[in-house]
């Protein structure tokens, strides 16, 4: 039998199934034991004409012999599956034997932290695999420059080499690669895993002790990446993220605040909100010196109706009060690099302090009759909400709707939630998303549209949100055929699945582990590690 291409594409298939069932069975398993007895014949029969077969890994797609596999979908799953394991070049020779692939396997399949807390590739010449299979290590580097969720293990366990081994030039490519490291996971799934909290200590506690230049700049590119994002509340692990803060220069947190300030993009209200509290309080007077001093040499800037607005959005925002120190900095610049900024009248900031003063006062009020006539000033209020995409209010709103039905006709109050439905649903159904989606859904008893629209959104505009998700779940949990048809046939674009991984990890669902399991079985190697790690969690 010839090197055909049809023959190497039995082998990716028979590797891959291999690979598979090793997550899924114990080595003892018909399961596991049938697909290494598959993967052997398909070995012998590439093997039966030539002495060994050499495997070259790239991230993209693997080298066979002379043949290039680049668009070949297996290919590049298992391509990117050995890439990060480290891998440069596997060759299997001719009488390798079922028990070798068996050994092979096992040390492939291993979830990623545990296969480089293991060794790595290094576990390969550990484990002795015998004549009949090599395998060539690659450079860190390589893997250093990838992407990915996977590159947070990856660099945790180089980082930990380079410290054991005071390999300076693997800490200098650690280094390097800090950038990609924080773009691996969000913040906050890093400050919550202790060996990558560990090795964020060693990482810092390193270049402070070698008295590195860029010490300063990797603490503030730390604190750069700190993002709320939509589930964020009193969970978060603030106290683990302030420690870092301690080092950080009172220059630095100064400019971090300052700029957010002038930036062209919209500022983060939460995320200066909280980053003001958390600074130490021994820094505080310094850090409102500073900010006073680039502040008025940016002056003219503060003309601009954008930096004028973030600061009345900070200041008017109530989840995380401002501190008093950082409050006063606001308040008191000028616009003319004088010492009191003058912000306009703020039409919208009025309009949503009597929606509170409205609301706070139907909470208190006893009498009936009052009672009803704030109701009827609160339904005023509900189109310019809707308009304004004000959902706080809504969300505060939406339950006196419920809780007080006798203070208004019921087909009055079954139209205005429907028309809060629609046009929260519409947002949702358009990718948008906003942090009072979440409570906002689990108000909502039926959804205004059918599953066919959601359907259509995720699988046909390949819109693909936590809220969109959760959404659906929420108003048809009950009902997944038609959710699994679609998914059974979207879960080939590698990308889709990924996202669809990424996003239902987020959210809560009592039909989470039902749709997991499903996906499970479809999707590359690396995405069932994940699926697995979210089971874990």
């Amino acid at each position: 039998m010839n090197n055909s291409t049809d023959n190497l594409k039995a082998f990716l298939q028979a590797f891959k199934i291999a690979l598979k069932s090793a997550l899924i069975y114990p080595p003892h398993h018909p399961g596991f034991q049938g697909s290494i007895k598959n993967l052997h014949h398909c070995l012998s029969s590439l093997l039966s004409w030539q002495p060994s077969l050499a495997i070259k890994i790239s991230p993209a797609y693997l080298q066979i012999g002379e043949t290039t596999l680049d668009n070949e979908p297996l290919s590049q799953d298992l391509a990117r599956f050995l890439h990060l394991r480290q891998l440069k070049v596997v060759i299997i020779k001719e009488g390798v034997t079922e028990a070798e692939l068996v050994q092979l396997i096992k040390i492939l399949s291993l979830p990623l932290r545990d296969y480089y807390q293991q060794g790595g590739a290094a576990k390969f010449k550990a484990e002795d695999l015998s004549s009949h299979i090599e395998v060539e290590k690659l450079d860190y580097s390589s893997l250093l420059t990838g992407q990915g969720n996977e590159i947070k293990d990856i660099w945790a366990y180089l980082l930990h080499e380079s410290i054991g081994k005071n390999d300076a030039h693997l800490f200098s490519q650690v280094e390097e690669s800090f950038t990609h490291f924080l773009q691996s996971a969000t913040l906050e799934k890093i400050l919550e895993d202790q060996d990558l909290c560990q090795g964020l200590t060693q990482f810092f506690d390193r270049l402070k002790a070698t008295q590195a230049p860029t010490y300063h700049e990797r603490i503030k590119e730390f604190v750069q990446a700190f993002r709320p994002g939509p589930q964020q509340d009193s969970s978060f692990p603030l106290d683990k993220f302030k420690q870092y803060l301690d080092d950080l220069r009172e220059e630095d947190l100064a400019t971090l605040l300052v700029e957010e300030l002038f930036r062209p993009e919209d500022i983060d209200v939460l995320r200066w909100q909280l980053l003001s509290q958390i600074i130490p309080e021994e820094k505080s007077k310094k850090i409102q010196e500073l900010m006073k001093e680039l502040i008025l040499k940016q002056a003219s800037n503060l003309n601009n109706e954008r930096a004028q607005a973030k600061i009345r959005q900070i200041l008017s925002t109530p989840n995380y009060p401002l501190s008093k120190t950082y409050k006063a900095v606001l308040e008191n610049i000028n616009l003319e690099a004088e010492t009191r900024l003058k912000v306009p009248f703020d039409f919208a900031g009025l309009t949503k302090n009597y929606q509170s003063i409205l609301l706070n006062l139907l909470y208190w009020e006893q009498d009936q009759l009052n009672r009803q006539k704030i109701t009827e000033a609160l339904l005023k209020e509900i189109d310019s909400a809707l308009q304004d995409q004000d959902y706080e209010f809504l969300l505060f709103l939406y339950p006196h709707l419920q809780a007080n039905q006798e203070q208004l006709p019921l087909e009055e109050v079954n139209q205005i939630k429907k028309n809060i439905i629609r046009n929260v649903e519409q947002s949702i159904l358009e990718g948008e998303k906003n942090i009072y989606f979440q409570e906002l859904i689990n108000l909502f008893e039926t959804s205004y549209y059918s599953d066919n629209v959601y359907l259509e959104a995720i699988f046909g505009k390949k819109i693909i949100t936590p809220y969109l998700l959760q959404a659906y779940l929420h108003f048809f949990g009950e009902h997944l055929f038609y959710f699994f048809l679609n998914l059974d046939k979207s879960l080939e674009d590698n990308f889709l699945s990924e996202k669809m991984i990424a996003n239902l990890e987020l959210i809560d669902s009592p039909h989470l582990t039902t749709i997991l399991k499903h996906i499970f079985p479809l999707v590359t190697p690396s995405l069932q590690v994940k699926i697995l790690q979210i089971f874990r969690q």
